[in-house]
């Protein structure tokens, strides 16, 4: 008995430790977002934007975080950065109207804007995923499940007709329909395909993996690309008009 409560104590002792160094850490994480956010308002961007930076290294994930570093990098004229930045916090607060205007504007300062030539379905898809995160799709999708299996499951257990179980059972099943269509393009769109954006003012795209290959293409600095494999130093790309090619790896960050 004793040796239990002995090693009950232990664990209780390891526990408290563990917590207080991740409290320690939350208050060092929020001193430091604080201190990096007045250098921001006094205009040192590029400290500022190192503190940020050096709070990525530590393991801390935030939209806020990365919306700012991304107000960095735009007030230092790096506009492939600040994307790349704005990218990530979207991918945690996609409706959030600062972070949208942002993108919108940075965008329009590129020296090639993003096109918009893309399929109705499929404009009408991004639309609809880029307004939800997965979490969010996922919560919807259980719900009208559950929500049709419930009702379906009643009307066929009970012996008397009922017309609006019968019409709760259709629409949440179309409803389901809908927003599973919509979680699934969202996962391919996050977890199957890989998201890169041009750091560079320029980067040449070649028909190879070689710095002697025939360039087929250039990015100019901000283009969204989809990144298709990697070879060493050498990513296999495909553009936003469906150009492909060989760019280094330098020249693209991953989003």
């Amino acid at each position: 008995m004793k040796i239990i409560a002995g090693c009950a104590l232990i664990l209780m002792v390891i526990c408290g430790n563990v917590l207080a160094d991740q409290v320690i850490d939350h208050k060092e994480w929020i001193s430091s977002f604080h201190s990096a956010n007045e250098m921001y308002k006094q205009g040192k961007y590029e400290e500022a934007k190192d503190a940020y930076e050096s709070l990525l290294g530590q393991g801390l994930v935030s939209a806020n975080l990365y919306y700012n570093l991304g107000n960095c990098y735009f007030k230092l004229n790096r506009l492939g950065k600040a994307i790349v930045n704005y990218e990530r916090a979207k991918q945690i607060i996609p409706l959030n109207r600062e972070l949208q205007a942002n993108l919108a504007f940075v965008h329009s300062q590129l020296e090639n804007p993003p096109g918009q030539s893309q399929s109705l379905v499929k404009g009408i898809l991004n639309l609809s995923t880029d307004s939800f995160t997965i979490d969010q799709l996922t919560i919807i999708v259980s719900l009208f499940f559950f929500l049709s299996a419930g009702s379906s499951g009643i009307k066929l257990l009970s012996k008397r007709e009922f017309t609006w179980l019968r019409r709760t059972a259709l629409t949440s099943f179309m409803l389901l329909l809908l927003f599973g269509a919509l979680w699934g393009w969202k996962i391919y769109q996050t977890q199957v395909l890989k998201y890169g954006v041009t750091i560079m003012p320029q980067a040449e795209c070649r028909f190879a993996p070689e710095e002697t290959a025939v360039t087929r293409f250039r990015l100019s600095e901000g283009a969204k690309i989809i990144i298709l494999e990697s070879d060493g130093q050498w990513l296999h790309v495909k553009s936003g008009d469906n150009n492909i090619g060989w760019v280094q790896k330098s020249m693209i960050e991953i989003i």
